[in-house]
C-alpha cells in the first residue's frame, strides 16, 4: 500500500504493477504578495521550517500560526490561521506556493496567509 502526494491511497495486487502516472518534482516556492510583489525559491536550498500555534490569548498578535522557513539566502516568516496543512505540503514535497489573501475570501480551513516577509540573509 502506498500513499500518493494527493492523498489519495493505491494499492498494488501481488504480480502486477500499476502504472500510476508521474508528475515533475515541484522544483520552487512562490511567494505573493497582495501587492503583487513575486519570489521564487528554490527547494534546493531550503534547509527547514518551524511552526507556533496561535496562542488562545486577548492578545491579537499572539492569536495567530506563525511558519518560518529558512532557505540559504532567504528567511521567510508567514503569519495567519490553519498553516499546519502547509507544513504537510512541505513534507510531502508538493508544496507550490504562498500567497498573501485576506480572511474574507477563505473557509474554515483552508490556510490563510495573513502577511508574508522575506528577509535576504547576510552572509
Amino acid at each position: 500500500m502506498a500513499q500518493s502526494a494527493n492523498g489519495s491511497i493505491a494499492s498494488a495486487k501481488p504480480g502486477k504493477s500499476e502504472k500510476q502516472p508521474s508528475t515533475p518534482p515541484v522544483r520552487f516556492l512562490r511567494i505573493m504578495k497582495m501587492n503583487k510583489r513575486c519570489w521564487e525559491l528554490p527547494w534546493g536550498s531550503f534547509h527547514g521550517v518551524g511552526f507556533t500555534p496561535g496562542a488562545e490569548s486577548a492578545d491579537d498578535d499572539s492569536k495567530y500560526e506563525r511558519l518560518h522557513l529558512v532557505f540559504s539566502r532567504h528567511e521567510v516568516a508567514v503569519r495567519g490561521y490553519n498553516l499546519v496543512g502547509v507544513v504537510i505540503a512541505i513534507e510531502s514535497n508538493t508544496f507550490r506556493k504562498l500567497c498573501e489573501t485576506t480572511e474574507k475570501y477563505t473557509d474554515a480551513t483552508t490556510p490563510v496567509i495573513l502577511a508574508v516577509e522575506i528577509n535576504v540573509k547576510t552572509q
